[in-house]
């Protein structure tokens, strides 16, 4: 017979599904814990955005896009729901998720940026350029390669399902908008757009980069017409 004894008095300190939660912790899912959650607060409020740090594992929505069927989610939280300047809501998550081959997975954090779209358009895929990338296009089932282009920092290349209709879309002006701000991952799934950078989260001043991009794509997406599918 095995007894634990002084869990009675234990305080959880952390928000991950793995770790040890009990009911009188003094983790408060919806309190602002860190100084980056302090500031994200500080920032939504000026903006009249609403924040939230709560953690949530409702994880069905991002399946969605691609780029999470492959990289197995955990939770998100800092959510910030806000309106664009002229149009369109828009949601900003941090969220947590593994990346890498069975057995040799990694856990990463980063900060998402997801907006609804007004019509639907064709599925495509921006990221990284390179000759592993291509290749992984090329044999990925019903995605071809389309084009590269340079952004502020880095080439992308973007891939799509059905290549006639992306064609269409990427005119010059959106590459333009693109080409003016640093490289970040975007997906459409045909009704919502998702901007994300892999690599970190976002500190406040990328994430008003995020919003601003975000902005000038929801402008760009609203005012072109319908593609023909």
């Amino acid at each position: 017979e095995l007894e634990l004894m002084g869990l009675e008095n234990h305080k959880s300190s952390s928000p991950h599904p793995h770790a040890l939660q009990l009911k009188n912790t003094t983790w408060k899912r919806s309190t602002v814990h860190t100084p980056r959650q302090i500031s994200l607060a500080r920032f939504a409020n000026l903006e009249g955005y609403k924040y939230s740090p709560a953690v949530s594992y409702d994880m069905e929505s991002y399946h969605s896009f691609n780029f999470f069927r492959t990289r197995p989610l955990e939770y998100s939280y800092n959510h910030i729901q806000g309106k664009f300047p002229k149009e369109g809501d828009f949601c900003v998550s941090d969220m947590y998720f593994q990346e890498g081959e069975l057995g040799e997975q990694s856990s990463l954090l980063t900060t998402i940026l997801i907006f609804p779209l007004d019509k639907h358009f064709p599925s495509f895929r921006l990221e990284h350029y390179s000759f592993y990338n291509k290749l992984k296009v090329m044999a990925s089932r019903g995605w071809d390669f389309v084009t590269h282009f340079q952004t502020k920092n880095e080439e992308m290349q973007l891939s799509a399902e059905d290549k006639v209709a992306v064609q269409e879309v990427f005119s010059e002006e959106l590459i333009n908008i693109l080409g003016r701000e640093k490289a970040y991952f975007i997906e459409c799934n045909g009704k919502e757009i998702l901007l994300l950078n892999e690599s970190n989260l976002a500190n406040l001043e990328e994430l008003k980069k995020l919003i601003r991009l975000g902005a000038q794509l929801k402008a760009f997406f609203s005012k072109f017409h319908t593609v023909k599918l």
